[in-house]
């Protein structure tokens, strides 16, 4: 695990694990951003909270330094055993801000494709009526985002403001999924913070949810939709690695809590099995309708341990 969950760069987050079960000198935590791959590491220490290697410790934590480079966006930490690439465990996710400490956040952190969200920022060094608030698929370029609007809350320039909140509407046609706003200066793409993740669900209003928000592959959540609004025998629910093709599925079963149909249902929850061999890491349901992939849902990360 790791906290807190939002820091300038060059600042320091806590890293705490435990259930190593053999544990020794060699073991590391890594720096990541989500969804990369296992050796492409951004910053590192051992469990001795140093990168030379001293007494092995099956729990513990240590002050991690996160780079004062970095840029601002989502990150997470990763437990490795003795010098491998062998992910024991993945920590929740924290977002970094630039180093001149702006940050933003978001309100609510669940709502339906053509609602509004608060985009609520404070820090900007240099404010100027150009500072803009973008909203982007986690991990997209800073180019790429799928609306914005100035710190005037609209997209013509008003007053310079080094803090406040705008409404800020999410497009009806927007696919669920995951989403996060970003603050850039003077009409720039130079990111000066990122906001939390939140969820977007179909413009039908239907919603999808997990629980709990972690636990051990082979273990089991429970998934709980409501909303459909045609429902069928054929809906059904797909286990996803966030930011995957909507026909990626890993596992999936219908509204009947099965892979055989029953009865359609606007509302209800299963139990969801994560396979034994997934490895670790953050992961999502989504909500289909119909056997087809027009996804209706997607629901809150949660994380896989071994």
């Amino acid at each position: 695990s790791v906290s807190p969950t939002s820091l300038a760069a060059g600042g320091t987050v806590t890293a705490t694990w435990s259930g190593i079960a053999a544990p020794t000198p060699g073991d590391w935590i890594g720096l990541y951003v989500p969804g990369s791959g296992d050796n492409a590491y951004l910053a590192w220490i051992y469990v001795s909270c140093s990168q030379s290697r001293a007494a092995a410790s099956a729990a513990g934590s240590c002050p991690f330094t996160i780079p004062s480079g970095l840029a601002p966006g989502s990150y997470e930490l990763r437990l490795y055993p003795n010098d491998t690439f062998t992910r024991l465990a993945t920590s929740g996710t924290f977002t970094v801000t630039g180093s001149g400490g702006a940050t933003l956040s978001v309100s609510p952190t669940s709502l339906a494709a053509g609602g509004t969200v608060t985009a609520t920022w404070s820090g900007i060094a240099t404010p100027t009526p150009g500072d803009w608030i973008g909203l982007y698929g986690p991990g997209s370029g800073n180019s790429s985002y799928l609306t914005w609007i100035y710190v005037s809350c609209s997209q013509s320039r008003g007053a310079a403001s080094a803090a406040g909140s705008c409404p800020f509407t999410i497009p009806g046609g927007l696919a669920p999924g995951s989403y996060e706003l970003r603050l850039y200066p003077n009409d720039t793409f130079t990111r000066l913070a990122t906001s939390g993740t939140f969820t977007v669900t179909g413009s039908g209003g239907a919603t999808l949810s997990v629980s709990p928000t972690s636990l051990a592959a082979g273990g089991t959540v429970t998934a709980t939709w409501s909303g459909i609004a045609a429902p069928t025998p054929g809906d059904w629910i797909g286990l996803y690695v966030p930011g995957s093709g909507d026909n990626a599925y890993l596992a999936w079963i219908y509204v009947s809590c099965s892979q055989s149909r029953a009865a359609a249902s606007a509302a209800g929850s299963c139990p969801f099995t994560i396979p034994s061999g997934l490895a670790p890491g953050s992961y999502e349901l989504r909500l289909y309708p119909n056997d087809t992939f027009t996804r209706l849902a997607t629901s809150n990360p949660f994380g896989v341990t071994p």
